[in-house]
């Protein structure tokens, strides 16, 4: 099953008609926002760096306070923008942070994009070399942190230190074995994708991407991502390499959903320039019912080659819409999603039936205690099979519904319930009978969230749970 986590850029606005209106909100909400989504069980919370802009320009800081929040979720950037940063500085920020979060640092780093200002990295004490490009001042800067993030000692420490030293050159601290191979790099063209391979960096392709062929997005990335994949296994890395892609996918399962994305009109790639030299294409947006979502989604080729999806979100829209947001897309859209709903329907109405054992030869059946569901044991029979939350399934043609239909049988040597004649003679009353008068055949329903009827000892079982929205 691949990863699915998160893409925020932390926007915030004085607007009255955003719920982020200040870096306080912005960074807040990111922390809520990474705490609600490894509740429902998304794998990462990753952010995008932007300097001198009403955006989240600092990541460190706020990677340290999301891992002291949470215990399982990845935490990531997609991408620090390499120009600004003086790698020596950013392994002690990336240590600090990746030993906070007990190891779940995923950190992107880039030649970063076209920024708010011209030449920012100059007024943060960078840059190039004489003959060397922004792009290539990005890259050397990158290497340096790679060998650095090695953890080999290299500085020559004081004969009368402070404090004592370990023995040898020293390193940076703190060091956090295995950040090393937990580095990504945000490539938007195959060529920086094979030279990401070669240094053993995962792959981080984004919505936004060098336009070489004139193909479509998804068909571009699909190549760059092979292209990537050869690269590594020539390199003769000994582990697998990750790789993600971007999307902004939205399941329309709600009014709220289609009102904000219910006419979304860039369902297609857009082609444009990102400076004079660049022509770039720019990744469509995916909105539509859950059917027809996971159609689109089925036929993106990036996506499929892919390890991990990242869903960038409207962070303005705030924490709850956002929670709900990928929530719709780990419910509907995620490979086995469907699946993992069957099986868990399945494995409550199991435990349910465990507390209720069915009769046998062995064991008469007992209907003072098994005719009618005394309300505790029914509570912890049912509960987690009849109150799972409500499918809101949508379709292109109104409401549509699910059903699931478990049969089982007895385990009794004959492969079948017992006779009347083994159960005493007779059946025993039907459950359920003189109530609404469907005795043993009733079935459940989560959407009116009625008990079970228990079988009749002497026919197979049947139970139905059915969905709807």
């Amino acid at each position: 099953m691949k990863r699915i986590g998160f893409l925020s850029f932390g926007h915030w606005t004085p607007s009255p008609h955003s719920q982020v209106r200040t870096a306080a909100d912005s960074l807040l909400h990111s922390i809520e926002l990474a705490v609600a989504a490894e509740e429902l069980g998304a794998d990462g919370a990753y952010f995008r760096v932007h300097h001198f802009a009403r955006q989240l320009g600092s990541p460190f800081p706020l990677l340290a306070a999301i891992g002291a929040r949470t215990s399982r979720i990845e935490i990531g950037t997609a991408v620090i923008d390499m120009r600004y940063e003086n790698p020596l500085y950013m392994v002690e920020d990336a240590g600090a942070a990746d030993v906070i979060a007990g190891g779940r640092l995923q950190l992107g780093i880039s030649r970063g994009s076209p920024e708010q200002v011209i030449d920012g990295w100059r007024y943060f004490g960078y840059a190039p070399r004489d003959g060397e490009t922004a792009a290539e001042m990005a890259r050397r800067h990158a290497e340096v942190f790679l060998g650095l993030l090695e953890g080999q000692g290299f500085a020559q420490p004081n004969p009368r230190p402070m404090f004592p030293n370990p023995p040898g050159l020293l390193r940076v601290e703190p060091h956090s074995e295995g950040l090393r191979d937990r580095i990504w790099w945000g490539s938007s063209s195959n060529a920086t994708s094979r030279w990401a391979a070669k240094l053993g960096m995962n792959l981080q392709s984004s919505t936004l991407k060098d336009d070489e062929s004139g193909e479509p997005l998804h068909v571009q990335q699909r190549k760059q991502i092979e292209a990537y994949r050869e690269a590594w296994k020539e390199a003769g890395h000994e582990r697998e390499p990750r790789v993600s892609v971007s999307r902004s996918i939205f399941a329309l399962v709600d009014d709220r959903d289609r009102a904000y994305f219910g006419r979304d009109a860039r369902d297609q790639d857009q082609i444009g320039h990102i400076d004079a030299n660049t022509r770039a294409i720019f990744g469509r947006s995916y909105a539509a019912e859950p059917d027809v979502l996971v159609k689109q989604l089925a036929a993106d080729e990036a996506i499929a080659v892919a390890d991990t999806v990242l869903l960038t979100v409207p962070n303005q829209l705030g924490v709850d819409y956002n929670a709900h947001a990928i929530n719709s897309i780990l419910k509907f859209c995620r490979p086995g999603a469907r699946l993992a709903l069957i099986r868990t329907v399945l494995a409550a109405i199991s435990r349910a039936l465990a507390l209720y054992p069915v009769p046998s030869p062995s064991r008469p059946y007992d209907y003072a205690r098994f005719g009618s569901l005394p309300p505790a044991r029914a509570s912890a029979s049912t509960k987690s099979a009849l109150t799972l939350a409500r499918v809101g399934w949508g379709g292109s043609g109104g409401r549509r519904t699910l059903r699931w239909v478990a049969r089982w049988r007895s385990r009794s040597l004959s492969g079948r319930f017992p006779t009347s004649a083994a159960a005493g003679g007779k059946c025993p009353p039907p459950v359920g009978a003189g109530r609404r008068g469907r005795g043993t055949r009733r079935n459940c329903s989560m959407a009116r969230r009625t008990a079970p009827s228990w079988p009749c000892p002497c026919k197979p079982a049947r139970v139905s749970v059915t969905a709807t929205r």
